[in-house]
């Protein structure tokens, strides 16, 4: 007997859910949450666990002229790398990933003045700029997401993140505790590459991942194309402990600072994005309404 695909599970469901009349399909859990919040009630959000579901989900679906479900996918690298897909419903994030749309707003200084201190962040602003935080925050994080977009333009088989009950990488040995400021990119490396062995088979040897790195490193991209949002909200996490705030770790965790930031945005700010726009127009094309604004 055939086994099923998830993809294929996951279209099925769709098909056979005649109590709602659209269905939103996204990656995973925050992308979940960021669209509940603006969702009409009839609207149905399937989270597929991953982009390679999310796309097969979709292409299935259209494959069977099913034209009641949009997909919405993170662009991650393929602004950059000139790879993204055509496909009939499905839209893109505007940035890396939708929290990047977030971030990219007031908002992201309305969660920091609420877990910052105003002493601490005024004085950061005296010394860096007012309203400069984000641009502070991305330019620390420009070694560490070349190296991640190095590993994908050439398959090095780094790992940056735990899978099942693996442990978390330790990010604050990325940064200078004090300043934030980004260790040298040999120790960077050190740190991922100790952190990703055992859990590649195809991980490359640590002079590939020097030349690799250094390959690119002195290119200049679109730091919110390049950036993720959660290396954001981590750095954030470290930041108001020392440079904006007095928070232990135990205050406020890297999810809390996610879920904040997807509460805080509001439909104002969403509405003046891309993706936005090109929700509305899929809906008047297919006669099919997904939000309430």
């Amino acid at each position: 007997m055939r086994v099923e695909l998830p993809p294929e599970r996951f279209a099925n469901k769709l098909m056979m859910m005649k109590s709602h009349s659209s269905f939103l399909i996204v990656e995973g859990r925050r992308d979940e949450l960021f669209f509940d919040k603006f969702r009409i009630d009839n609207c149905y959000i399937l989270e597929t666990n991953g982009k390679d579901n999310l796309v097969d989900t979709i292409t299935i679906l259209n494959d069977r002229a099913f034209s009641k479900a949009l997909a919405i996918r993170d662009t991650d690298f393929d602004e950059i790398l000139q790879k993204k897909q055509v496909i009939a419903n499905l839209l893109y994030s505007d940035y890396h990933d939708n929290d990047i749309a977030i971030i990219n707003t007031k908002t992201l200084y309305t969660i920091i003045k609420h877990i910052g201190t105003k002493e601490k962040i005024t004085k950061f602003e005296e010394l860096h700029g007012k309203n400069t935080i984000l641009k502070f925050v991305l330019d620390q994080l420009q070694n560490l997401s070349k190296l991640k977009l190095a590993n994908i333009i050439y398959s090095l088989g780094l790992k940056f993140k735990p899978k099942n009950d693996e442990k978390v990488l330790d990010f604050s040995k990325l940064f200078v505790k004090e300043n934030l400021q980004p260790v040298n990119y040999t120790t960077m490396i050190d740190v991922i590459y100790q952190y990703s062995q055992g859990k590649s088979v195809g991980l490359k040897t640590k002079a590939e991942v020097h030349t690799a790195f250094n390959a690119i490193k002195d290119n200049n991209y679109d730091l919110l194309q390049l950036t993720n949002g959660h290396d954001i909200a981590s750095l954030i996490h470290l930041g108001c402990q020392r440079l904006w705030g007095n928070n232990s770790r135990s205050d406020v965790s890297v999810e809390d600072i996610e879920s904040k930031l997807i509460l805080a945005f509001d439909s104002v700010e969403f509405s003046k994005t891309k993706l936005y726009n090109n929700i509305k127009l899929w809906e008047s094309s297919n006669k099919t309404q997904l939000l309430t604004f």
